[in-house]
């Protein structure tokens, strides 16, 4: 199999099991807490971020870049997500019920994640 599949297969493997501690943590910070979808969105994309961001360097893009710069450059890339996902997730609750917004918010982000973090967090030199 090429393995570019592969790696976008990998991505959604773990992005899926991120994703889905995103979508159960933002349903449970805005349905328990009761926080309103924005916050209750980025606080939940805000404590995802270690755990992906170690799958996605070792096991996605088997990336040997250096922590120090990785790691600045994808959580550059996870502060433009976490605006897309904010907003889309504000958006679609306008017009939708819980955990839906938080579906849709995480394609959204998810599709920008995965082009930066190729081209360019974890970019192979």
């Amino acid at each position: 199999m090429n393995s570019s599949i592969l790696e976008i297969i990998r991505f959604i493997m773990v992005g899926g099991l991120g994703a889905a501690g995103y979508v159960g943590l933002g349903w449970f910070f805005s349905v328990s807490a009761g926080l309103e979808a924005f916050w209750a969105s980025t606080l939940a994309y805000l404590v995802m971020i270690p755990p992906v961001y170690l799958a996605q360097k070792n096991i996605t893009f088997a990336s040997r870049s250096a922590h120090r710069s990785a790691l600045v450059r994808y959580v550059v890339v996870q502060v433009g997500a976490l605006m897309i996902a904010g907003a889309a997730s504000y958006m679609f609750s306008q017009f939708m019920a819980s955990p839906f917004e938080f579906v849709l918010a995480n394609i959204c982000s998810a599709a920008f994640s995965y082009v930066c973090m190729k081209l360019w967090a974890f970019r192979r030199q």
